[in-house]
């Protein structure tokens, strides 16, 4: 049920909080909103310390109320709260409830003769996944909350892929050159799987850190690794992992693709194409294999310098996509520009498809053009039978999420999908 703590909480304790709600509802996703109340101390100044207070207990009776049921409203301390959304479904439902909490602190509040309401500005964070901690969920709500501070906004939310400079979103202890050189990161791999077959089709590289309190995702130390301008290094050692995994899976499922992530900064590097080259020679790779995945906002951050590069990996005959579409500023007309061979629906729309009708259209609609351009389409965030259906008829063509697998090692990766496909098809060639 929902709550408020009106005491006031330590960060750990928050952090308790929020584990204990995912473990005991069941569900992976949550955002957090951490909020700080301007002009506290000018308001106790000038018109005393009980109206103050008095005001502040009106706004957070307010706040409370707002809360759904496994919702936590938190008062952190007389200047600053945290709000804890259970489930969120994506980015909008997050900034709906930031919304509700602006318009309170907007409404006047009386108290005697003193007529006052409050200044606050918001940082907003989303996990969507177990593998997202929920301290990790702290650090991005507080660096959102940070850069709302220092900006003419009243709320912001985190975006993993904006910026170059590091914050409280890069672990204290991560060191991108020395982790590099250290052997630090590891591959995981999470399955892909041909929607219209069943059959394996793929799986997506996802890079790791095995820093001092166990493996963390990119969150924790990709902000650092741009800033050191290390992605193409981190690249290569990804690609080498790959590749070297890849050549030798190919001989069990001929068909088999891999997806790597890049960055902006990788399509802003000279180097890329002939990094990828050089490794993909090494394996003695197809380059059809390898399909690299590049975000919306990372071709509009330089475009002409994109589609030059995404026009020289089609002609070395790796495969490009754009990840995470629906969530940038491109759209569908411009698509037809870019020498790319596929689209990833965002899995905020994908998660939504069996309750939100307005989200089945959406990736229809994406469907349908995708398919009139020749572009294959990925639905990832497929968390259940239900949503496999529903994206299936729809016409997506690869599905990826917790329903096939999880990321794992490059070991159980091979255990559970290639060993497992390949006794079937001997099998099933045995009774042919």
């Amino acid at each position: 049920m929902s709550s408020i703590n009106r005491a006031g909480i330590r960060y750990s304790d928050l952090i308790r909080r929020i584990d204990r709600l995912r473990q005991d509802t069941d569900t992976a996703s949550v955002a957090l909103i951490m909020g700080r109340i301007d002009g506290v101390n000018t308001l106790n100044e000038r018109f005393g310390y009980s109206i103050g207070d008095r005001v502040l207990e009106t706004f957070y009776k307010k706040f409370a109320a707002i809360a759904r049921e496994n919702d936590l409203a938190l008062e952190l301390s007389s200047n600053s709260f945290a709000f804890v959304l259970h489930a969120p479904r994506h980015e909008s439902h997050v900034m709906l409830a930031a919304d509700k909490i602006g318009r309170l602190a907007a409404e006047w509040v009386q108290i005697d003769e003193t007529r006052v309401r409050l200044d606050i500005c918001m940082g907003c964070a989303l996990a969507g996944s177990e593998e997202e901690r929920s301290d990790d969920l702290l650090r991005q709500a507080e660096q959102a909350l940070q850069d709302c501070r220092s900006s003419d906004k009243s709320v912001m939310i985190f975006d993993s892929k904006a910026g170059d400079t590091p914050g409280p979103s890069s672990h204290p202890l991560f060191d991108a050159h020395k982790a590099i050189e250290n052997g630090e990161f590891r591959v995981h791999f999470q399955p892909q799987f041909d929607l219209r077959t069943g059959q394996l089709s793929g799986a997506e590289a996802l890079v790791r850190w095995s820093g001092p309190d166990g493996l963390m995702a990119p969150g924790s130390f990709m902000n650092e690794l741009e800033r050191a301008r290390s992605m193409i290094p981190l690249l290569q050692f990804v690609m080498n992992n790959t590749s070297r995994e890849v050549a030798r899976w190919v001989r069990r499922s001929p068909n088999f693709h891999m997806a790597i992530n890049s960055s902006a900064t990788d399509l802003e590097d000279t180097d890329l194409v002939d990094v990828l080259a050089d490794v993909l020679r090494m394996w003695s790779l197809d380059p059809a294999r390898l399909t690299l995945e590049v975000t919306e906002t990372s071709l509009m951050r330089n475009p002409d310098q994109s589609v030059a590069t995404l026009s020289r990996l089609r002609q070395l005959g790796i495969r490009t996509s754009i990840d995470d579409f629906g969530t940038g500023y491109s759209s569908l007309s411009w698509l037809k520009t870019l020498p790319v061979d596929e689209l990833k629906i965002d899995r905020s729309f994908v998660q939504t498809v069996l309750e939100d009708p307005r989200d089945r259209e959406i990736v229809k609609s994406v469907v349908d053009l995708s398919h009139a351009m020749g572009l294959k389409v990925v639905a990832e965030g497929i968390e259940s039978e239900g949503i496999m259906e529903v994206v299936r008829d729809i016409g997506c063509d690869i599905g990826q999420g917790y329903y096939f697998g999880k990321p794992c090692a490059s070991a159980e990766f091979e255990r559970n999908w290639l060993l497992e496909s390949s006794a079937k098809r001997t099998a099933d060639a045995s009774h042919g």
